[in-house]
């Protein structure tokens, strides 16, 4: 599962959001972010909408690369000489 947050962490209003489940964002007049689900539930929260798309587009690329390594990985097992090499971890930067 991948989630996204809202604001810092560090901030104790924090909320994160499952991207899986985001079906699409939107601006309100008052310049918050309206979440709407894929069971068509939706929330307003206090956020500016363009650091809210920004997470949800960052979190979609995150998740493209890290399947993808995972596809790579998983195609490469087999064809690997296992002969002391230990390369079972991803660095992310």
């Amino acid at each position: 599962m991948y989630f996204f947050p809202t604001v810092s962490p560090q901030q104790p209003f924090c909320s994160w959001i499952s991207h899986s489940y985001v079906h699409t964002i939107r601006r309100t007049p008052k310049n918050e972010t309206e979440f709407i689900f894929k069971n068509g539930k939706s929330v307003i929260l206090d956020v500016s909408y363009g650091s809210m798309l920004n997470q949800l587009q960052r979190t979609a690329q995150f998740r493209y690369l890290l399947e993808e390594r995972m596809k790579f990985k998983k195609r490469n097992t087999s064809n690997k000489n296992n002969e002391g090499e230990d390369d079972d971890f991803f660095i992310f930067n």
